[in-house]
């Protein structure tokens, strides 16, 4: 389960044969719930003033090399951008860059973007609106 500990789920699912029983329904009071990583990961996206989904890039390389995410941050990213001459916030978007350049993507104006799907199929037929009803007005 997320949050809790190993130990404390071992200790509490002691002698039942499935994942969830039907006496089993909640965490019980005495659980605690563990919210350091969430803590660490919006301190250090606070500190370094960089957006949720440049710190999610950088806790997947701190995942990989193993170092916790601050000394990884510390070490490893904050050292490389001083050493390119650029802040920490513009390395993201530099890696980026220097990937799409490497595929042969043209960066000269902007990294491509997936639009997402839209929600109603396009082959479905088009209902026209309510009598009384102009679009945009609810």
């Amino acid at each position: 389960m997320v949050g809790i500990r190993d130990e404390e789920y071992d200790a509490e699912t002691v002698g039942q044969e499935h994942w969830l029983e039907p006496s089993h329904f909640a965490l019980r009071g005495r659980m605690a719930l563990d919210f350091d990583d969430v803590l660490e990961r919006m301190a250090a996206e606070n500190n370094y003033g960089l957006l949720k989904h440049h710190m999610d890039f950088y806790q997947y390389l701190a995942d990989c090399y193993e170092p916790p995410l601050n000394i990884f941050m510390e070490m490893k990213m904050k050292l490389l951008a001083d050493r390119m001459g650029i802040t920490l916030k513009e390395l993201y978007p530099h890696m980026i860059r220097e990937h799409a350049d490497t595929e042969g993507i043209d960066t000269s104006k902007a990294l491509p973007v997936v639009s997402k799907a839209p929600v109603t199929p396009s082959e479905k037929p088009e209902l026209p609106l309510p009598l009384r009803k102009s679009e945009g007005v609810h």
